[in-house]
């Protein structure tokens, strides 16, 4: 590919553009029309003409420079959701004024079929996929691109949820399109026809014989336009991977000269115009949640040992600076030996509180006081989470990164100590965890010139390695191209300030003052499959993790977390759980608070305590039978299966083993079956053994495989989807949930009334000749006929 075309398909990123510059601009195609666009266009009739968007844009550039200059012009870019998706097409793809579907402009066009399908998801031709065994059964969202193409849905670095990558296609078509490329397809070779014409079969293009899809007439040309975008838009992004049509990012000869013949043969109609407008809507719109708590957003400090981080929150959350030996920390550090030291060894929470662009100053005293008056007169806050930098407290940040759920990580780096193992450690796991990162150089009024350009050379280098693109804040423009940029995780801002003399201080507050979290890392949008590659079942609409528990004396028992699902009120009875032995108990929410300050509700992405007791008052909770991976949750609603029509309420189970799709980030040797790492995954973190690598023997670093997991201690509540860090000393890897396998028992049984004495784990044969593991749970009553059993049992053996 040695010039990019640009899909006129709505982008994300841009609001409607002029679409005639757009267009003459993109197509230099060929010498004589590169004349063309030298003659009719320059630099003046670019700005303005398209409200200075092209105004960066050489309209003499050629080739790779051409493609570089409009790479940087796409990039970065707004990125919704996978389920946002959805309304995204209900919106972009029901305003064309040529309309295939009887001309009704409510119903959404289907690429592979001629089926038009309902944008309200029902039932009859508006059935999300879904199950499919015929054309017409249901519509999904198609990646032209194959995601394999780019290493899996993961590695898509935000093109798997691009729009010009997505788009609505017949479930069973696509199914089996699966990873072919575009093509022509040899007329006496066709094995399957779709009903608008779409063509699978044996290639007869120049250059490729293999198996191939040919797309309709009406869209080869759409088609073509969005291989060019993608191509452009995501150079040199990917690592991954060698197709028979693409190389990485690049699309190889054979198929960039076909996908220009498209290109020349179906031009942009009125179709794609419309589709390129902005048709009213508004993609903040779509991202807003009313059940998602927006107004607070979560910053984690990370980074080596004594580089600043407890200081840097001192200072912000002050209107002092600090005096150089350590005075703004003193009242962020928690424990004695903290103060001695100056090391953080647990997590420590302040915030942050701005009224408009104003930052709220609180005057109280005492620090419950502190935190009411900045919530009473803040119209938004920020959260700074204070984590551990030294090596042996790593498995608390990590807690504190996995656990409290940030929405960005600042990563502190003293200037005078350079990039350490523990600095790098910090970012490849940010990174690997998908959490954008922003950088602190502080101390910078100690060191000295040429050991700061050292620093920012050897940062520059670790953060280009891990994906990201280090980008300097050195003026108010560039706090506000940080802020809109972050969000995609396509550049990393780095602020270089000093805690003593306030160099660069105001930067940094107007940056945190003014950025806003993203729901991207939130499961709020109900069930709707994230991931295609992830098997979704009992789901809860509720789901808080409990991250502290607390003994308080006149209120009884508090539990802490983030609410990473639905919506909690005072009174609501939901699950608490699971215990040592995999069981759950309901429990009743007395009263809520959320940065000390009383609730009525708590929604999506908040932090909150709630005071609960128990329904069944035979149960006492104690804060000593609380273990971490315990959450509040809700029962799986499921029809009566003794009442036609009726619902019933179920339980949650917990879980003992799941499959996960895994990547080694780093191993020394190899991995085999039986490998027993540290899982931390949100709260929880225990042991697991690794019982089966399917497909595979062994894993080395940078390899992925679907991975079999065993809890090796007790049963957890997971859900699919989730991503989570495995680690063993230095060795370290990330998966995420793609299957759970609950507990065969029954916690209605056990919660509420009775708990079992004991649990046997039985192998019990299966009709295919097999065995499968189940567990028995025996009350007092069981176990003791149990044991009169076996006694009896025993004197038949020796009789």
């Amino acid at each position: 590919m040695d010039r990019p075309f640009a899909n006129v398909r709505r982008s994300l990123d841009d609001q409607a553009r002029p679409f005639d510059e757009f267009q003459k601009v993109l197509s230099c195609l060929e010498p004589e029309e590169r004349e063309v666009v030298r003659t009719e266009f320059t630099k003046a009739d670019w700005v303005g003409s398209a409200s200075d968007y092209y105004a960066s844009i050489d309209p003499k550039a050629t080739d790779l420079e051409l493609k570089t200059q409009l790479h940087k012009l796409i990039n970065p870019h707004t990125v919704l959701d996978y389920d946002t998706v959805w309304t995204a097409f209900a919106v972009v793809d029901t305003h064309l004024p040529t309309y295939p579907c009887d001309k009704n402009t409510s119903m959404i066009p289907d690429i592979y079929s001629s089926y038009c399908w309902k944008p309200d998801h029902s039932s009859s031709t508006g059935a999300e996929c879904g199950n499919y065994k015929k054309e017409g059964d249901c519509y999904n969202r198609e990646h032209i691109w194959p995601k394999s193409w780019f290493g899996g849905f993961d590695a898509g670095k935000n093109c798997q949820t691009d729009l010009f990558e997505l788009w609505p296609s017949d479930g069973y078509v696509n199914g089996l399109r699966g990873d072919l490329p575009f093509g022509v397809v040899d007329r006496n070779a066709i094995t399957y026809k779709s009903t608008n014409g779409c063509l699978i079969g044996s290639c007869k293009t120049d250059g490729y014989t293999g198996k191939c899809f040919e797309a309709d007439d009406s869209m080869k040309g759409d088609f073509a336009r969005s291989y060019f975008y993608i191509a452009t838009a995501y150079m040199d992004v990917w690592s991954c991977c060698e197709t028979p049509a693409t190389s990485k990012s690049d699309i190889l000869p054979w198929q960039e000269k076909l996908l220009r013949t498209w290109h020349a043969n179906d031009p942009v109609d009125d179709n794609e115009r419309a589709q390129d407008a902005d048709n009213g809507l508004d993609y903040m719109e779509l991202l807003h949640d009313e059940n998602f708590e927006v107004n607070d957003t979560r910053i984690a400090m990370i980074g080596n040992v004594d580089s600043g981080k407890s200081t840097l929150i001192g200072v912000l959350t002050s209107a002092s600076l600090d005096d150089g030996r350590g005075s703004a920390r003193a009242t962020i550090l928690k424990h004695r030996h903290e103060q001695d030291n100056g090391r953080t060894s647990a997590v420590t929470v302040e915030i942050m509180g701005y009224k408009g662009k104003e930052q709220v100053m609180p005057t109280a005293r005492h620090h419950a006081q502190r935190w009411a008056e900045i919530m009473e007169k803040s119209d938004h806050t920020t959260t700074l989470i204070d984590l551990c930098g030294h090596e042996k407290y790593l498995k608390t940040t990590l807690f504190g990164l996995t656990g409290l759920v940030p929405d960005y990580c600042l990563l502190v780096v003293g200037s005078n100590m350079g990039v350490s193992m523990m600095t790098r450690e910090h970012i490849s796991i940010a990174c690997a965890l998908n959490i954008p990162i922003l950088v602190a150089v502080t101390k910078v009024d100690i060191c000295p010139p040429n050991i700061l350009k050292t620093t920012r050379t050897a940062l520059a280098k670790t953060l280009r390695a891990n994906g990201k693109m280090p980008f300097p804040v050195k003026d108010e423009a560039a706090v506000q191209t940080a802020v809109d940029s972050i969000v995609a995780d396509r550049i990393t801002p780095v602020f270089t300030i000093s805690s003593v003399t306030g160099q660069g201080m105001d930067l940094l507050r107007a940056f945190v003052n003014q950025v806003r979290r993203s729901p991207h890392r939130y499961l709020a949008n109900g069930e709707q499959d994230r991931d295609p590659d992830v098997t979704y079942e009992r789901m809860p609409t509720i789901h808080f993790p409990i991250d502290g528990v607390y003994e308080v004396k006149g209120v009884g028992l508090v539990v802490g977390g983030t609410l990473l699902r639905g919506k909690i009120v005072p009174n609501q009875v939901l699950y608490l759980g699971p215990d040592r032995v995999g069981a759950f108990i309901q429990v009743q929410v007395k009263s809520i608070e959320c940065r000390r300050q009383p609730m009525t509700e708590v929604k999506t992405g908040q932090a909150a305590t709630f005071a609960i007791r128990t329904i069944n008052r035979k149960i006492v909770l104690k804060k000593a039978s609380f273990r971490k991976g315990m959450v509040l949750v809700d029962g799986l609603v499921v029809p009566s299966p003794s009442r036609v029509g009726a619902e019933v309420i179920v339980p949650p189970k917990a879980v003992r083993e799941f499959e996960a799709s895994v990547i080694i980030l780093h191993h020394s040797t190899t991995i085999a079956p039986g490998y027993q790492p540290v899982i931390h995954c949100g709260v929880l973190r225990q042991a697991a053994e690794m019982v089966e690598l399917l497909g595979r023997e062994s894993l080395r670093t940078g390899e992925r495989a679907i991975v079999k997991f065993r809890f090796v201690y007790f049963a957890e509540y997971v859900l699919p989807g989730t991503t989570f860090i495995f680690r063993e000393g230095r060795c370290k890897g990330i998966g995420k949930i793609t299957r759970t396998y609950p507990l065969a028992i029954s916690s209605d049984k056990i919660s509420g009334v009775r708990k079992p004495l004991l649990l046997l784990k039985l192998e019990v044969a299966t009709p295919d000749g097999g065995k499968q593991e189940q567990l028995v749970e025996l009350d007092n009553a069981e176990l003791t006929n149990l044991l009169k059993t076996l006694r009896q049992a025993q004197k038949v053996v020796h009789a």
